[in-house]
């Protein structure tokens, strides 16, 4: 029995994004027709219209969604002895086969998309048709194309050769490259969710939207409340797929082909679509390391790897950011990132001690910041009258915010420590994306402590950490003398 492939599976990807803008098209089509006068306004509709337009917009992505996958599904090819079938069709199937004797013009074409996505189309004609089209096309993956491209010229020449297998081909392509580490394609649509800027951009538009713009709809007492929240909702969810489309689409075309080689002791990387970079350097020009951590690069078990290398992602002289990116590991399991680290000197062994603030840590970190949020956040309901029954939802929204605001700063302070550990100061912080920086000893440039009156009167300071970089400084807070004076003795006394 001869086999059947699909086509390429990211095909589905660019149908979704279809599906996306087809069914906000729909609601904004839709919705004026809902409207029962011409001068009524969105925030006017009723549950029942609000509801409706909801279920519009879910019901047409979902159908979308359906009918899209069951149109991939049905998208085969394969080899029949002496022709080549190309099968398709959602309800009824339509199977074109082109003999191989007949076929006199095989073409690959790419527009923007199918550049972004990975794609091409390989376009079939026999010339039995007087048609501009082509009599069949497949959307396959860029690097399988060609391939079948050949294998077509080849039966064309009657050579007795197999079709060769996308899967088995694209494994085959992976296992005989020399890069020491890739991003593939859907790793960087990924990398636009998981990354922090998704989760802070979704925080500040539910602030927007069900915080300030609630509790001006609340004061209006000819608003239906329920009706608005609805529509504000429906535009969160429009606004939130625009986003993660945005940031996919950002990260997918500056991180295009994004490649590693490592040579004896140089460092090799090339990404982007638009601007194409290219750049080597040494591993001796390393002067730090920082692993990152976001949410959800903890929930997936994924790591990114900046480098504080002078002259790499720094403003030039005409005050402009350099175009090479830090992040040379955006994205990468702990085997990757501990080998890497391993090739350029670098230990990620755990630290066998933590160093943290003891000394009225919780009250310089938690209690005293918490103090001047709660003052914030209660001056103005004791000096306003607000009809609390029609602002539940900015309610809500600001005790979500403040009970976030002070986890962040309790996170903040468990995190906040540093360790010696192999001639390496290790330092970490951050609440949600953790930071720690790998320094070497020797890159260390000066040791500092500073203290502003409260910490005088507390007898506790913040330390300064200088090493070999643009804006290489770090500051460890409410630490005593004690550990200044060691740390010192540690860091700038020559063996």
């Amino acid at each position: 029995m001869t086999d059947k492939y699909h086509i390429a599976k990211r095909k589905y990807i660019y149908d979704v994004f279809k599906s996306l803008f087809f069914s906000i098209f729909l609601v904004f089509f839709i919705s004026p027709h809902i409207l029962e006068t011409e001068n009524e306004e969105i925030f006017s509709l009723s549950n029942i219209q609000a509801i409706i337009v909801l279920l519009i917009f879910f019901l047409s992505l979902i159908t979308q969604f359906i009918i899209y996958w069951m149109i991939y599904k049905r998208h085969l090819f394969s080899n029949q002895d002496k022709s080549f079938l190309i099968e398709k069709g959602l309800f009824f199937k339509r199977k074109i086969n082109l003999p191989y004797k007949n076929i006199h013009t095989i073409s690959i074409k790419r527009n923007l998309f199918d550049m972004i996505l990975g794609l091409s189309k390989l376009q079939i004609d026999t010339g039995t048709t007087a048609s501009m089209m082509p009599e069949a096309h497949l959307t396959l993956d860029k690097t399988y194309a060609p391939v079948l491209k050949k294998h077509i010229e080849d039966r064309i020449k009657l050579k007795d050769v197999e079709i060769p297998s996308p899967v088995d081909f694209l494994a085959n392509e992976e296992e005989n490259n020399d890069y020491f580490y890739q991003l593939k394609w859907y790793n960087l649509i990924g990398m636009g969710i998981i990354k922090p800027g998704f989760l802070s951009a979704l925080g500040v538009l539910t602030l927007i939207l069900f915080g300030f713009i609630m509790t001006f709809l609340g004061l209006d007492s000819t608003i239906n409340l329920t009706a608005a929240f609805l529509t504000i909702l429906l535009s969160f969810g429009g606004l939130s797929i625009l986003l993660v489309i945005g940031l996919s689409l950002y990260h997918l075309i500056r991180y295009w082909n994004f490649r590693i080689t490592i040579e004896d002791k140089h460092i090799m990387y090339q990404y982007g679509l638009i601007n194409r970079v290219e750049f080597k350097l040494a591993t001796s020009k390393i002067n730090a390391v920082h692993i990152k951590r976001s949410i959800l690069y903890r929930l997936l078990n994924y790591y990114e790897l900046n480098i504080s290398v002078l002259g790499i992602g720094d403003q030039n002289q005409d005050n402009q950011i350099k175009i090479e990116t830090k992040a040379i590991l955006p994205l990468v399991k702990f085997d990757i990132l501990s080998e890497f680290l391993n090739h350029i000197d670098y230990q990620t062994q755990e630290e066998k001690e933590n160093i943290k603030p003891k000394t009225y840590s919780k009250l310089n970190f938690v209690i005293l910041p918490t103090i001047i949020l709660l003052i914030v956040a209660i001056t103005p309901h004791l000096f306003g009258f607000f009809d609390y029954s029609k602002l539940i939802s900015p309610m809500i929204v600001q005790f979500l915010s403040l009970i976030l605001i002070i986890i962040a700063l309790y996170l903040r302070l468990k995190n906040h420590h540093y360790t010696i550990s192999n001639n390496q100061f290790i330092f970490q912080r951050q609440p949600f994306t953790i930071k720690k920086t790998i320094i070497k000893r020797h890159r260390i440039q000066s040791i500092s402590y500073k203290q502003t009156p409260i910490l005088l009167i507390e007898g506790i300071g913040n330390i300064g950490i200088k090493y070999k970089d643009l804006k290489g400084n770090i500051t460890m807070r409410s630490y005593p003398k004690s550990d200044f004076d060691e740390l010192k003795n540690k860091l700038l006394t020559k063996d």
